[in-house]
């Protein structure tokens, strides 16, 4: 065993905290250097670049943390996941279908940046998910994820070290109110995609999901090139806490007590 891995098992805790410092020094200099170096006129394409050099150390935090093949072997296909997360997909469907009846008048933007834009949105699920949920809620559920209290506490717990992070989001020139409403959003995403994670162990489906919930509430500015991610957060207002309640109701649903034993069940065989 590693002494990362005797640090971890030891201390999960601690290591997790660790991790995040690390992670967000990383991820602010990969930031930095990527604004003051890369020059690209296209908002996106360099939004897609730094999000694919963040999505590198994402990956590497992976490895070193000792799970980058283990993260791989989900209990669910990639299908059977995606149902558990279901609730979001057809809620994604309909405030897409609101986003087009709202600017079907406006004009596209090109085939070219529209694809960038989904590139950028597929990175930004990869970035996030392998981190938050692949290294830190897996961490949590593996150390903490011993009965129904340790399960719920362990996705309650990430979620809010996955919202806390978003407050790096001060540095792009946005204001206070907003990263604190964009804060509070990511924490009940974070429990959700950590619910459905707990539930699959497939990193693929909440990559898939992320992206998909960045590409629907981005696309008036990826689609028909209205604003940019910084304007959409800098614009929100108590209104955008609303769709919280929404996300909630399927987290407790899926984390519901029989789904909990049947996933202890799962854990405890494989222990065996």
């Amino acid at each position: 065993m590693s002494k990362l891995k005797k640090w971890e098992r030891k201390s999960p805790t601690v290591f997790s905290v660790a991790a995040l410092v690390l992670y967000t020094i990383l991820f602010i200099s990969v930031s930095i250097f990527s604004t003051v170096f890369i020059k690209i006129d296209n908002y996106y394409l360099s939004f897609a670049v730094n999000e694919a050099l963040e999505a590198v150390v994402s990956v590497a935090f992976l490895i070193v943390s000792g799970r980058g093949k283990s993260v791989f072997k989900s209990r669910k296909g990639f299908f059977g996941s995606l149902f558990v997360g279901m609730y979001e997909i057809v809620l994604l469907i309909l405030s897409f279908s609101g986003a087009y009846y709202t600017n079907a008048a406006e004009k596209l933007e090109s085939l070219g940046n529209i694809i960038i834009f989904t590139v950028c949105m597929l990175l930004v699920g990869v970035t996030e998910e392998v981190f938050f949920r692949g290294v830190i809620t897996d961490i949590f559920l593996e150390n903490y994820g011993k009965d129904r209290k340790g399960i719920i506490l362990s996705v309650a717990a990430s979620g809010l070290i996955f919202g806390l992070f978003h407050i790096t989001n001060l540095g792009a020139g946005i204001g206070l109110f907003g990263v604190l409403i964009q804060i509070a959003q990511a924490a009940i995403l974070g429990m959700f995609f950590g619910a459905v994670y707990m539930r699959t162990h497939n990193i693929f489906t909440v990559i898939f999901l992320h992206a998909a919930m960045d590409f629907v509430s981005l696309s008036a500015s990826g689609l028909w090139g209205i604003g940019t991610v910084e304007s959409s957060i800098d614009g929100f207002g108590v209104m955008n806490l609303l769709p919280l309640i929404v996300y909630l109701i399927p987290t407790i649903f899926i984390m519901r007590f029989s789904k909990l034993d049947e996933y202890l069940a799962q854990r405890n065989s494989l222990q065996k």
